[in-house]
């Protein structure tokens, strides 16, 4: 029968992970000898000291005891931490795994081995990576996990709710605007995949686009009404002229990857708990009606 120490055990290595081939290798016994210890046994107690050291727990901790005195949020300090920068989101994304099995009430990751650690696992060959969703009155969780598209994104409900600083604003407009201006969607791919320190100018667009001058201003002009850009006046010592620091770029890779997630909403889940009350809309008062509208 399953106990404490077998669960704890099998949830540290996991959640730290390690295998168990490495568990067994740092106390001394077989990988099958640790396979036992997370399916109903229990080790000799001489290698409790070593076991625990080595998951970086107290024995107590080892049979669920005593978790009350060590914070969650140091625990997580230090698992981060002591990660190489290599691997820092990868274990920052087995942290959001863990937490989608908390919610979900799983007691263990088993039911979730094989999603997607090497490669995008989708239930059928005609779909998706794996995508998991919770939702309540009090916010939302979305994680998709895979070889590529891999993100973690939580939001509590505001103080106020979503429409109240996400409220229907028309100056929202003035982004989607920009954006279908001939060439500046290709201009926001440019500028992001350019070195982050480098300036530019218009004519540089002209040539990295092959675009009309007048296009690459009004492009531009855009950026520079969206604060997309910095300008300042280089002295070529035969006149002044404009140039150009873009500074948008983590914010264009987080609006591409939201803008993708809802041209390619997932058909199928992992995980999915709807538990927001009907009665409780994200969006709860008419901030687009004829007498609300702002332009801004």
């Amino acid at each position: 029968m399953v106990n404490e120490f077998n669960t704890t055990l099998k949830n540290l290595r996991k959640i730290k992970g390690i295998t168990q081939e490495q568990l067994a290798e740092s106390v001394g016994v077989s990988p099958q000898a640790v396979s036992k210890w997370e399916m109903n046994g229990y080790p000799d107690a001489s290698l409790l000291p070593a076991i625990a050291e080595f998951l970086g727990v107290s024995i107590d901790e080892l049979f669920g005891n005593q978790k009350e005195n060590v914070e969650m949020e140091k625990r997580i300090v230090d698992y981060v931490r002591e990660t190489p920068e290599e691997e820092m989101y990868k274990k920052i994304m087995k942290i959001g795994r863990a937490i989608i099995c908390g919610i979900m009430g799983m007691n263990d990751f088993y039911a979730l081995d094989g999603w997607g650690d090497e490669e995008d696992i989708p239930f059928n060959k005609a779909y998706s990576p794996p995508f998991s969703q919770f939702e309540n009155d009090n916010g939302f969780l979305q994680i998709r996990w895979g070889k590529r598209l891999n993100y973690l994104y939580v939001m509590p409900e505001f103080e106020g709710g979503y429409d109240d600083l996400l409220r229907y604003d028309e100056s929202y407009l003035r982004l989607y605007r920009f954006m279908s201006i001939p060439n500046a969607l290709r201009a926001m791919y440019f500028f992001t995949g350019r070195k982050k320190n480098a300036y530019f100018t218009v004519d540089s667009v002209v040539t990295a686009l092959g675009i009309e001058k007048k296009n690459a201003e009004e492009i531009v002009k855009g950026m520079k009404e969206l604060s997309f850009v910095d300008e300042a006046i280089l002295d070529t010592g035969k006149g002044d002229e404009f140039i150009f620091h873009y500074k948008a770029g983590i914010n264009f890779i987080s609006f591409m990857t939201f803008s993708y997630n809802l041209l390619n909403m997932p058909q199928n889940f992992h995980c999915q708990s709807n538990r927001r009350n009907d009665d409780n809309p994200y969006f709860k008062h008419n901030t687009y009606g004829k007498d609300d509208l702002s332009d801004k």
